[in-house]
Order: C-alpha cells, then structure tokens, then sequence
C-alpha cells in the first residue's frame, strides 16, 4: 500500500469497531449539512428574489434590497445566533456527558426538522429565516458535539492514528450528500430532504448509543473542559489581544484569519448575487446543487492528493499561498468577467480548499508557539478576530452594492477589493511561513 494511504488507514484491530462508528457518525452529519446549505440558500434567494423594500425611519426614500443584501443581514443575524448557541453548548456541555450531548442535540434537531417539513414547502418570511439559520445551526451543534465525543474516547496517541481516517468520512460524507441532492433537487420538495436528514439524525444517534455500549476508557476530561474550548477567548480577551499584539509572528496570525474571514465574506456575497442575477426559481437550487457538487470532489481530491505532499513537500509557506494564489486568480477572472460559472467559481475555491490544506497549514503555524500563545492569542484570534472580520466583510459588500446600484456593477468592482487584499495575503503567508521554519528550527527561543 502507498505510503500515504497507509498512514490514512493506520487502524488497530482494537481501534476498529470505535473508528468506524465514529466515522459513520461524521459522515451522516457532514451529509445533512450538504443536504441542507443548497436547500437553505436557494430557498432564501428564490424568496427574496424580487428584492425587498424597507422603509426607514427619517428617511424620505425607501431603501430597495436585492435578495443577496437581505442574506448580509441573514448572515449578520446568524453569527448572533451562533454566540447564543455556543454559551447554551457550554451550558449543556457542563452538566452532561459527552455522548449525552448527542442525545440532546439530536433530539432537538429531529424535533425542528418535523416542525419544518409542516411549513417549508409553503415559504413565509418566519420559516425562510428560521430555516436558513438552522441549516448552520445544526452543523455546529452536531459538529461541536461529534469532537466533544471523540476527544473523550480516545488518547492523544490514538487520535493521532485515527484522526485522517475519521475525517475522510466527513469529506466523504460531503460528496454523497452534494452529489444526491444534485440528482433529485428538482425531483423531491424541501419537506421530503428535511425527513431524508431526520432518518439521517436519528441514525447519528444511534452510532452514538452504539459507541457508548463499547464501554471504551475515556480520557476523562473534566466538564469545564468545553468552556475552555467554546468561551476562552470571551473569558481572556485582553490577555489574549496583549499576547498577539507583543508578537509579530502572532499578528500576522491574526491577519491572516481576518484577510480571510474577510474576502470569503465578500465571495460569498458576491457568488449569491451571481446565482441571484442570472437565475430564478428551480434554476437556482440545481446551480447551488452543481457548485456544492463540484466544490466537494475536488475537496475530497485536494485532502488525498494534495494537502499531505504540499504540507510535507513543499512547506508551510507553500501551503499557506495555495488559496490565496488561487482566489486571486478566480476573483481577478470575475473582475474582466462576471459571468455565472465564473462567480460559482468563487465559491468552489473558497470551500474547497479552505477545509483542507489552507486549515491544515494555517492550524500548524501554532505548533512552535508556546503554551500561553496557544491558549490566549489563538483563543482571542478564533473568537474575537474571527468574527469581527466576518463582519465587517459584510459591511463592506453592503457599503458597496449600495453606493453602487448597478445590477452586478457592485458586485464586479468588489473583485478589486479581494485582489488588494490578496496580494497583502500572500506577503503574509510568506512571513508567516518563514518565521515558521526558524522558530520550529530553534524551540528554544
């Protein structure tokens, strides 16, 4: 066996049984997210297609929004929900074990997807927003209960091992649900995909109860443990800003995710007024279905052929320049042309590569850092930074498809901003990359 995939199946007879239940878990849950991000998105552009007028208070004019700008606010509300969503984990999280929290987070999950599948085929403006917030509610939730569990039945050494194999399902995973949904998008209604994911949870749940019938020896972490996880960042806030600030290293870190959380805000945006412009109806959900389809495969061939040879290979720096080479090139593209297939393509190379070697290399420039470092500086850039970049990404593309209101003129110029920031991008990546190498060079500094 290639070297490769033998590191990606370095599985014990003792490990089996665990390794494929728990891989079969993130499978289903990774499924049902690429189930529901197309059914979720096409729903709320299809909805809002004809735009929407709001009429504010103090102003003479009423302010026309296409359907792209309302799911800026979608997006601006979610993150909101998410905060909220995250405190309830912990809450939980403290009070229940590890495989329990599946048992909640399922339950809670079969009972809004039966509440959907009475309303969603019949939109209203409640289930339209209600349903795309859910949509990456129950990924979270799912997500965040899936390494809650797995990190609790398996030592470091183990998970080492494991670990590639238990992802694979997931990428996997992410492949049959885009390839099934873009095979009968046009065929089933949103309420028949909302029982296929309930069949799907309820099944999650069970792959659960079954690992928790092993009777494997836990690694015992203690319940705050997922408060450190979730809130740390909320918690050691200015520590962790006066850690990053202190150190150059850190700070081009933080850029990095910022110029990141940025310009994939900004695609996004910019992919759904693309969608939203050439296409209306049933179009929309077989567009979305192809571009998750494709964006998938090639995510799926990137983690097996790509990501292991650039990370060990090539190095670091390498790796940290594949997505923003590759963005530069697919957003200058939409600058000369802003065409559909052309704007898709800023999604497919966002969500493609960013899950797989861009995370991979990114995660890894902690590796040298110290113990406070890893703890307060990636606690404060994953909460604080993360986020307020998100936002103010949205701001950005609302500012400008306002001060624009030319069709897809907006949206073209906006290409210009993600080639500026790309370029800053890349001289970071190379910053980053070489300080990298001297620090793994010399641990004692």
């Amino acid at each position: 066996m290639p070297k490769p995939l033998k590191a990606l199946f370095d599985v014990r007879r003792s490990e089996l049984a665990p390794t494929l239940l728990m891989s079969g878990y993130f499978f289903l849950v990774i499924t049902c997210f690429w189930i529901l991000k197309p059914i979720k998105k096409s729903l709320f552009l299809e909805f809002y297609r004809p735009g929407l007028t709001l009429a504010l208070p103090g102003f003479a004019r009423e302010l026309a929004l296409t359907a792209a700008e309302v799911e800026l606010g979608a997006k601006v509300v979610n993150m909101v929900v998410a905060a909220l969503a995250a405190l309830a984990f912990v809450g939980i999280a403290r009070r229940c074990r590890r495989e329990q929290l599946t048992y909640v987070f399922g339950a809670g999950s079969l009972a809004a997807f039966f509440l959907f599948t009475r309303v969603i085929d019949v939109p209203s403006v409640a289930s339209v927003w209600s349903f795309y917030l859910f949509g990456d509610l129950f990924n979270m939730l799912m997500v965040a209960s899936f390494f809650a569990y797995l990190n609790d039945i398996v030592s470091p050494t183990v998970a080492r091992r494991i670990y590639a194999f238990v992802v694979l399902g997931g990428v996997v995973g992410g492949v049959l649900g885009s390839t099934v949904v873009k095979a009968r998008i046009s065929v089933f209604s949103t309420s028949v995909w909302l029982w296929i994911c309930w069949g799907a949870t309820l099944l999650i749940m069970a792959l659960a109860l079954w690992v928790s019938r092993l009777r494997l020896p836990l690694t015992h972490h203690k319940p705050e443990d997922a408060e450190v996880v979730v809130t740390a960042g909320m918690r050691t806030g200015a520590a962790g800003a006066r850690v990053v600030f202190g150190s150059r290293y850190l700070q081009a870190i933080a850029s990095i995710v910022a110029i990141y959380e940025i310009v994939s805000t900004v695609m996004d945006f910019q992919f759904s007024a693309t969608i939203s412009h050439y296409l209306d109806g049933a179009a929309i959900g077989e567009q979305l279905a192809s571009v998750f389809l494709v964006t998938n495969v090639v995510s799926l061939l990137v983690q097996l052929l790509l990501t292991r040879f650039v990370m060990q290979e090539l190095g670091i720096r390498a790796a940290l320049s594949v997505l923003p080479f590759v963005v530069l090139v697919v957003a200058g593209g939409f600058a000369i042309m802003p065409l559909l297939w052309v704007g898709s393509s800023l999604s497919i190379a966002d969500n493609a590569l960013n899950y797989s070697v861009n995370q991979s290399a990114r995660e890894s420039l902690y590796v040298p850092a110290s113990a406070l470092e890893k703890y307060q500086a990636k606690a404060f850039i994953d909460i604080f930074v993360q986020r307020s970049a998100k936002a103010l990404g949205v701001v950005l593309s609302f500012a400008m498809s306002m001060w624009i209101r030319d069709d897809l003129t907006a949206v073209r110029y906006l290409s210009l901003v993600v080639v500026g920031l790309t370029f800053v991008w890349l001289w970071l990546a190379r910053y980053a990359g070489n300080r990298f190498n001297e620090l793994a060079a010399s641990p004692a500094e």
